[in-house]
């Protein structure tokens, strides 16, 4: 089957089975991070700490300081993570897209 397809598409191909992996492999690691996760979150135990940690960052850091702590944990949920993995996913498999365009242009 792939000896008679042409470069473009068995790049069509292998970016399709990319993306899938992608995607599949994103699924599976969110549903084990939500399986994973401890009930007791160290916030909802410490909000005195987590309040004083966030008065120490804004005095020595400023605005910017919470801006970034908060991305910090924002991309630390298994959610964001699965959603990165799609998306290095989606990039890869988008270069070979790209790749099996141009080749497809250049053939004509």
């Amino acid at each position: 089957m792939f000896s008679t397809a042409t470069k473009s598409g068995r790049l069509r191909v292998g970016g399709a089975a990319i993306l899938a992996l992608g995607l599949v492999c994103a699924v599976l690691f969110y549903a084990y991070q939500l399986h994973r996760q401890p009930d007791d979150d160290l916030d909802a135990l410490l909000p005195r700490y987590e309040r004083d940690m966030r008065h120490d960052i804004a005095v020595q850091q400023g605005t910017l300081g919470l801006i970034l702590m908060e991305w910090q944990e924002t991309l630390a949920q298994p959610g964001a993570k699965a959603l990165m993995i799609a998306g290095v996913a989606a990039l890869f498999a988008g270069g070979f897209f790209r790749a099996a365009w141009v080749i497809d242009n250049d053939d004509r």
